[in-house]
């Protein structure tokens, strides 16, 4: 019997929602889910979805656009699907009684500070920033009850997700140069940890704003520099690491260049304490390489 309706379950975080519940009706759009629904969140209604399945209580917003250069350069375009049809269907949602969960981003902050937590107020400085935080700031005002929940850069353990450790690792097998900045500081978070702390929170009907994120700010060099001497230890690196300061990257003048959430709450309230990036790290090249 579901009761949660998750928007965008083909997605990087969506899919790896709910396996081991039964809970949880996957909406998908380009790419097909087993036992998913066909939902085109420019012009579909959760309301035909909720007339089928009336047990549906909770509904979990992980759909959208989320490159930060192609949402860069289709600004219209992006907001059009990022603001105006997830406002739409929060429309729905506040009109059918059920309690919307988004997922939101460490980037609704400016990185002018060295820490943040969940009661600091946004100020994002680049589009993909601004659009979460427009919805945030609509679900505040139409709703009582809700979920917001911060997201840090999520990483998984597998080769073919090219997430933020397993890219490197790509890199290394293949002795490409790698180009990193010095000057970028953030907290990420483990996708094991990240999918554990969304699913407690909602199952649970907690109620508020969350950071979903780990308890070890880095900076990206650093990351990088602990993956490059494990890997080390059991592969040659022939290639180089090439330092930079993230406003050199070309697409990524105008990020911040601290995104640290503060873990306290999240771990206070589930009692889920989630991998530091070593941890996982280890974790990570365990899978990968062959020891």
């Amino acid at each position: 019997m579901y009761n949660i309706l998750l928007i965008g379950g083909s997605g990087y975080i969506g899919s790896n929602l709910g396996l081991t519940s039964q809970n949880y009706l996957k909406t998908y759009n380009s790419k097909i889910i087993t036992n998913g629904i066909y939902f085109n969140i420019e012009r579909d209604s959760i309301r035909n979805i909720y007339k089928i399945h009336r047990h549906i209580k909770y509904v979990i917003i992980a759909g959208g656009l989320f490159n930060f250069n192609v949402i860069s350069n289709n600004i219209k375009y992006s907001q059009f699907i990022n603001v105006e049809c997830i406002e739409r269907l929060l429309i729905e949602i506040r009109e059918l009684n059920l309690k919307p969960v988004f997922l939101s981003s460490e980037s609704v902050f400016d990185g002018s500070k060295l820490i943040y937590h969940e009661n600091d107020v946004p100020n994002p400085i680049f589009e993909y920033g601004i659009q979460k935080y427009k919805i945030e700031e609509f679900i505040k005002i139409n709703f009582n009850d809700y979920l917001i929940l911060r997201l840090s850069k999520v990483y998984g353990k597998f080769i073919s997700d090219k997430t933020l450790v397993t890219t490197w690792i790509n890199k290394l097998l293949n002795n490409e140069n790698i180009e990193c900045a010095i000057d970028n500081y953030f907290s990420p978070i483990y996708l094991d940890d990240a999918v554990k702390y969304i699913e407690i929170l909602t199952l649970n009907n907690h109620s508020g704003i969350y950071n979903i994120t780990s308890s070890l700010s880095l900076s990206r060099i650093d990351m990088l520099k602990y993956v490059l001497n494990i890997y080390t230890t059991r592969k040659n690196y022939s290639g180089c690491i090439i330092e930079k300061k993230l406003h050199d990257f070309s697409t990524a003048k105008y990020l911040p260049l601290n995104t640290t959430l503060s873990v306290s709450k999240i771990i206070e309230v589930t009692g889920h304490v989630p991998l530091t990036f070593h941890e996982a790290t280890e974790k990570i090249l365990n899978y990968n390489l062959v020891k």
